[in-house]
């Protein structure tokens, strides 16, 4: 057997298991968002999503590995407790989940790599000490008026 073959054979491996993980992933954020924010839930998320991000490095999909990597790294500091585990993250995590199958599904030669900058944006604001936006029904509150200037009498 080539090479060549061999390599695309365990690349079709890596992506069944792709599949597999992002029904798992899907699933576990989907509890996550719902407030089940256990640590079985959140560890079997940075698993599945760990996997994918190795694999992606081993055969060279660098915009699959960039991403799983941002994301990896959100749900090793919430497992680690630096970032807290809220629904409100879940359901951030889950819209990132969108970004991320379709980063496989662009891997596997089934659509175009995505457009990844406002997911990725929101996973290193995460990285960096942001929080996930809460849902809120109260309107913003309006900005303070800025003070006006001094007058020349006043100066």
């Amino acid at each position: 057997m080539s090479e060549d073959r061999e390599l695309d054979e365990i690349q079709a491996i890596f992506f069944e298991e792709c599949v597999e993980g992002l029904g798992t992933a899907e699933a576990g954020l989907t509890a996550f968002a719902n407030g089940d924010i256990s640590a079985d839930v959140i560890a079997g998320v940075f698993r599945a999503v760990h996997s994918i991000k190795g694999g992606a490095g081993a055969f060279g999909h660098n915009a699959l590995l960039t991403f799983a990597h941002a994301f990896e790294n959100v749900l090793e500091r919430v497992r680690g407790g630096e970032i807290a585990a809220t629904a409100a993250l879940g359901q951030q995590l889950l819209t990132a989940f969108d970004t991320l199958a379709d980063h496989v599904a662009a891997a596997m030669g089934k659509g175009d790599i995505p457009q990844d900058g406002p997911a990725l944006a929101g996973l290193n604001a995460l990285l960096e000490g942001g929080a996930p936006e809460e849902a809120s029904s109260a309107p913003a509150p309006a900005p303070a008026p800025e003070p006006a200037a001094p007058t020349a009498a006043e100066a």
